[in-house]
């Protein structure tokens, strides 16, 4: 009979049924073949319980997840500025180039929009026809950037580094510094 070492309860495998903690071999093969256990449940007098194997805890993300998640929509400006403050993130190549990648689009993509808004309001004035004009317009711009986001995202989940035209040498300039 193995006992868990967290929960006390009886445990029939390698983990714990009730609290799901690991149970090592070691100490299931030497109880299973020892003391066959009292009534209470608990070990005879002078018997070890069997102690748990530690769990691997490497508390961080992979590289392309972490590189995925900058691009993701919603919370890729977030990621990106968290991976750039945090560690090990914060001195990974692949995770920065990302990182910043992510940043300066969004930051160029924010400035277009804004600039095109103005363009788009100042002829929708002029003429009104423009107005109807510039509904699809906006439609397709929209669906262009939500794909190139996909694609960056598709790229960073395949370990590459590709580069956007503009933004992609500002990228890599500054993930190498």
């Amino acid at each position: 009979m193995v006992l868990c070492p967290n929960c006390g309860a009886q445990v029939e495998g390698r983990f714990c049924a009730r609290c799901g903690t690991a149970v090592s071999q070691a100490a299931a093969a030497s109880s299973s073949s020892g003391y066959s256990g009292n009534p209470a449940g608990a070990p005879p007098p002078g018997a070890a319980y069997p102690t748990a194997t530690p769990a691997s805890t490497s508390g961080g993300l992979a590289d392309n997840i972490a590189g995925l998640l900058c691009y993701a929509p919603f919370i890729g400006l977030f990621a990106s500025i968290i991976f750039l403050v945090i560690e090990p993130y914060k001195n990974n190549r692949f995770v920065r180039f990302h990182a910043f990648q992510s940043l300066f689009l969004i930051g160029g993509i924010f400035v277009f929009n804004i600039a095109f808004q103005i363009v788009a309001a100042i002829m929708a004035k002029i003429l009104s026809v423009f107005a109807l004009l510039l509904i699809p317009v906006f439609l397709l711009l929209a669906l262009g950037e939500f794909c190139i986001f996909l694609w960056l995202m598709y790229k960073a989940y395949s370990n590459e580094k590709w580069q956007v035209p503009v933004v992609g040498p500002l990228a890599e300039k500054q993930a190498n510094s």
